[in-house]
């Protein structure tokens, strides 16, 4: 073999090397990361802070983990939806999706708009929806 050969072979050797090299610190960098991660797992990731309330309870200064706000929120939403069911099924009466809008209706036009975009059973209440 030639030089030119051998130093072709010592550059692809060198380059596969390379990506190694770059392979071991990125799974190096990702390990530190996760181990950081699990350490942190036991102080909750996101906090309420109360800044002021009109009753003056919870205090200002409370910190409070979101989780127990999403658990209660969960719980409520099972709830509602269990006393439709049951409403739903004692009276024969069909239930509706009205979409969550983040400004209410305030006239007939914005009510209308609002009642377009639910997901109505108007046949099922001998209204035609055309």
């Amino acid at each position: 073999m030639d030089v030119f050969t051998l130093s072709l072979w010592a550059l692809r050797i060198g380059f596969v090397l390379l990506i190694y090299a770059f392979f071991v610190v990125v799974a190096r960098a990702l390990w530190r990361d996760l181990r950081a991660g699990v350490a942190g797992a036991g102080r909750p990731l996101a906090r309420l802070l109360v800044v002021g309330s009109p009753e003056g309870r919870p205090q200002a200064g409370t910190s409070i983990a979101l989780e127990q706000n999403l658990a209660r929120w969960s719980a409520e939403t099972l709830r509602q939806r269990d006393t439709r069911e049951e409403f739903s099924s004692r009276y024969g009466a069909h239930i509706a999706t009205i979409p969550w809008s983040p400004t209410p209706p305030t006239d007939l036009d914005g009510l209308g708009r609002l009642l377009d975009d639910a997901s109505l059973p108007w046949e099922a209440v001998g209204i035609d929806a055309a």
